[in-house]
């Protein structure tokens, strides 16, 4: 049932995105209707009013975002990691998501974050097929050097079905063909040398690509002020995330989130702004009601915003069991919650 399903929301997205590119204006109108329609939990309802307000003005930031992607970007590319995100993350994952968390009482977050930039001590593979299995189909990745992006591509392949955001480490890109692999959006550093090349290849190559920043207590103006969105936008990147680096102060951190939303509500650049850590529980917070965030690091332990447990280890302890002992406890109890 769930493969009939996606098959007609693919079928509708794929006629969507070729009307965007035939008649911007009236397309982008009709494929945020046909979002509407389809969306069932009270996310996908969120996102998509406030779409539809912003996609209507053609004076919107939203909307030369996206009439930038629709330009730019391949439209299988659009298709497959699009459908990734709104329909196996926050549709049909949302919904395993919600139901393991009833029968079993605690929280599963929607994503992972993998951080990658030593060689995995752990079974990539078998824990993304753990994850689906809990409803988890969105992956966001710091990555390492390039021979090992070129190696773990192949195993994103595998997992077409899921979102995987790579953060990397340089702007030296893979040397596989990234434009074969249609569920990965890579993010460029965008203050190393070398961003601009990058992103001028990505853009030639047709992907989804974005920009990310590490900030703390004495960089994070540079993103408070805009002039971080600002190169974003001249290098073309449909996205920009800010990832606060180890130590960073609490209100500084919180600063630079509401700016974000801030931002969000009242765009002025065309680059969607995230800040890593608190966007990711803000979605979590509406998928699971209780916020939560599980990392694993490269040696198979991992961390969550409360810091790292050297006990639990994925190289011996499956992710059910990891979760059961991190994750914070359900606050809901009937079927409606966990159907929502």
């Amino acid at each position: 049932m769930n493969e009939l399903r996606r098959a007609i929301v693919r079928s509708a997205v794929h006629k969507g995105i070729e009307e965007v590119r035939e008649d911007p204006k009236r397309g982008v109108r009709k494929l945020v209707d046909m979002g509407s329609h389809f969306s069932k939990g009270r996310f996908q309802k969120q996102t998509f009013a406030i779409m539809q307000n912003e996609l209507t003005d053609v004076n919107s930031a939203y909307y030369a975002m996206v009439m930038r992607i629709s330009r730019y970007v391949r439209p299988e590319a659009l298709e497959e990691f699009g459908l990734n995100v709104g329909y196996n993350s926050w549709t049909h994952g949302a919904q395993i998501i919600r139901a393991h968390e009833a029968e079993h009482g605690y929280n599963v977050p929607w994503c992972l974050v993998l951080d990658l930039r030593q060689s995995a001590g752990y079974d990539v593979d078998e824990l993304m097929c753990q994850g689906k299995k809990l409803g988890i189909y969105a992956y966001m990745v710091f990555g390492g050097s390039r021979t090992q992006l070129d190696e773990l591509y192949p195993l994103f392949y595998k997992h077409k079905d899921c979102a995987v955001l790579v953060m990397l480490r340089t702007p030296e890109l893979p040397l596989v063909n990234i434009e074969n692999v249609n569920n990965v959006a890579l993010l460029v550093p965008q203050n190393e040398p070398g961003a601009r090349e990058s992103a001028q290849e990505l853009q030639k190559r047709g992907c989804l690509y974005g920009t990310w920043v590490h900030y703390s207590d004495g960089t994070a103006t540079a993103v408070t002020n805009g002039s971080a969105e600002a190169l974003a936008e001249e290098l073309g990147a449909f996205s920009l995330i800010a990832v606060s680096e180890p130590g960073t102060g609490t209100e500084t951190c919180e600063r630079v989130a509401q700016y974000a939303v801030k931002e969000r509500e009242h765009k002025r650049y065309l680059p969607f702004l995230a800040e890593f850590f608190s966007d990711i529980e803000r979605i979590d917070r509406i998928i699971s009601v209780e916020p939560c965030m599980l990392g694993v690091s490269a040696d198979g332990t991992v961390f969550t915003a409360q810091g790292t447990n050297p006990n639990l280890n994925v190289q011996n302890i499956a992710l059910e069991d990891v979760l059961m002992c991190t994750m914070p406890c359900v606050t809901y109890k009937t079927d409606q919650d966990a159907k929502e």
